[in-house]
């Protein structure tokens, strides 16, 4: 038994992901999956790349975006204009193009993205994305999509108001997307409502990096990303003595600061490391039922 990994973020997600398309590629052949997706932010940049390598090493390609959706592409108020906490310039999607049609509209869609909803993030809106929906599958995304943030404030109306959305427009294309790092209350909060509307669930790994000897190197572009500052008192001389990478960063910069993945495994987890990551959930014998 096996499963596949739909939420993938390669290097095309800028300041995000590390692994090239072929690594991901490898990894997946390594661990007997049969295909990969990919999913970078806003951009659809690496579907060449991934594509040929998959179809080289005889593995199923998947193509996708894990896109940015609003309300309106066409407000643009600061987010310092905004208080209600689900009142965001954006929310995590993830889109996965199912056939032709639905790559053509992937297409589409991320070019509105940029063209025309532009603030910040290449967004999309609920309307753009009702006319351009032919040959898509849509997984509700991590912490940052519009269900599981909704759960994370206590907003299960709204919570329950984009599952029935999606499930209106989507039907059986539409998944609820659960994953190791979510919090377990977050989880088992989207399994109890994708039970209650019946939508199935797909478990997935919501990748940045391709094996784990590239944690490190993710979690220096994490430190990057979010500009990170020094601690006080810190000796340069000391920390070339400190030969675990993550302890040394941990020396340079605390291990306290505002983010990082040390905790997280979110490499493309096998099938074993994935079962064991998400057994707190349920029998593993219930996903037969409810997950890809």
């Amino acid at each position: 038994m096996n499963y596949v990994g739909l939420h993938v973020h390669t290097h095309y997600s800028l300041m995000d992901g590390v692994a090239t398309p072929q690594e991901y590629v490898n990894r997946a052949v390594e661990l007997g999956m049969q295909a990969i997706a990919i999913t970078d932010h806003g951009t659809l940049s690496g579907h060449r790349e991934m594509y040929r390598a998959a179809k080289e090493a005889g593995i199923k390609p998947i193509l996708g975006i894990e896109g940015y959706m609003t309300t309106d592409m066409a407000d643009k108020r600061a987010k310092a204009d905004r208080t209600d906490p689900l009142d965001q310039n954006y929310h995590h999607i993830v889109l996965l193009a199912k056939n032709q049609q639905g790559l053509e509209n992937l297409n589409k869609l991320n070019e509105i993205g940029w063209t025309e909803g532009f603030y910040k993030k290449p967004r999309i809106d609920f309307e753009v994305l009702q006319k351009y929906k032919e040959g898509i599958i849509v997984l509700s995304a991590c912490m940052s999509g519009l269900i599981a943030k909704a759960i994370e404030v206590g907003e299960y109306a709204e919570a329950k108001k984009h599952i029935e959305w999606f499930k209106e427009h989507f039907g059986d294309d539409f998944y609820v997307e659960v994953m190791p790092h979510n919090k377990q209350e977050i989880n088992e909060a989207l399994v109890e409502l994708a039970k209650a509307y019946s939508v199935k669930i797909v478990v997935t790994p919501d990748c940045h990096h391709s094996d784990v000897d590239q944690k490190v190197i993710q979690e220096m572009m994490l430190i990057l990303n979010t500009h990170a500052k020094l601690e006080k008192d810190i000796s340069y001389d000391k920390s070339l003595k400190i030969d675990d990478m993550m302890k040394r960063l941990d020396y340079l910069y605390g291990k306290d600061r505002m983010m990082s993945f040390r905790s997280f495994d979110i490499h493309l987890l096998s099938y074993d490391e994935m079962r064991n990551a998400m057994y707190h959930l349920w029998s593993w014998n219930y996903w037969d039922k409810w997950c890809w």
